[in-house]
């Protein structure tokens, strides 16, 4: 069963909201077939983690090496937690 397109909107540097056409987003992931773009469903998007303590390691450590300063605070609770071996509420 195919999946009905939602528009896809995006916040610019500017702070205006703007809205992306199915033809944007093939545009910007290079795929010329519009029958395999595969959009997230509500399962999906339920999933997905809403707070840097949600996320895993390799999704920190991504934003961390950008400079998100609350990607390394939850960084350190973890090497915290890891090296003194205490659970996240006695670290955090």
């Amino acid at each position: 069963m195919t999946q009905k397109y939602a528009p896809a909107s995006a916040t610019n540097t500017e702070g205006a909201v703007a809205t992306m056409s199915k033809k944007d987003v093939i545009a910007m992931s290079g795929t010329c077939n519009t029958d395999n773009v595969e959009f997230p469903t509500p399962t999906m998007a339920s999933t997905m983690p809403t707070t840097y303590r949600e996320m895993d390691n390799t999704a920190l450590t991504t934003l961390g090496a950008t400079g998100n300063h609350a990607a390394l605070e939850e960084m350190l609770k973890r090497h915290i937690m890891n090296t003194d071996k205490v659970h996240v509420r006695i670290s955090g």
